[in-house]
């Protein structure tokens, strides 16, 4: 049985990450990285962990949140991670309208 929910789970998180359009948030983390002059990062990885975690979020609002947070909309950056790009998906969120079930 747990075999079987860690399978389903897998397949849900593997489904989510092809959900994105990943050429276009690829091209917006590499602007993130020459808006905030960060060193040079493992952005594939930074990718797949945004994907992992945010698996509802679309393409354009994880796009918008990366240009608002390399904008310096949610605070000064000093250094381009995964959980700096989490923070800034977690503000944009804040923003958006609460969606009704």
């Amino acid at each position: 049985m747990e075999e079987m929910k860690s399978n389903n789970l897998q397949k849900s998180q593997s489904s989510s990450i092809q959900t994105f359009n990943q050429p276009k948030i690829l091209a917006s983390l590499c602007k993130a990285v020459e808006r905030t002059g960060s060193e040079k990062t493992d952005i594939p990885a930074i990718l797949k962990d945004v994907a992992e975690e945010f698996p509802t979020m679309t393409t354009d609002e994880v796009c918008k949140a990366i240009r608002k947070g390399s904008l310096g909309v949610y605070g000064k950056t000093y250094k381009l991670t995964t959980q700096e790009v989490c923070i800034w998906i977690r503000e944009h969120k804040k923003s958006l309208p609460m969606k009704i079930k």
